[in-house]
């Protein structure tokens, strides 16, 4: 991520695979385990987890309507 231009991180804020590859640069950097320094770990996290609900609601909608065109 250190190495890629700006314009491609702002783009890459979309994708679920930009918000788990920053928590894992910000467990590498971690020295101290308190609610203060995980704080954006778990906002990460839940961002990740966001979208996975969202994926599994979409698929859901998308399979209804293909059960009822069928």
């Amino acid at each position: 991520m250190q190495w890629l231009p700006e314009y491609v991180l702002a783009l890459a804020h979309i994708l679920p695979s930009y918000w788990f590859m920053k928590t894992n640069e910000l467990l590498k950097t971690l020295e101290v385990f308190n609610l203060d320094s995980m704080k954006p770990i778990i906002i990460n996290m839940i961002v990740v987890l966001l979208f996975s609900l969202a994926f599994v609601v979409i698929t859901n909608i998308i399979t209804k309507k293909k059960r009822k065109i069928n």
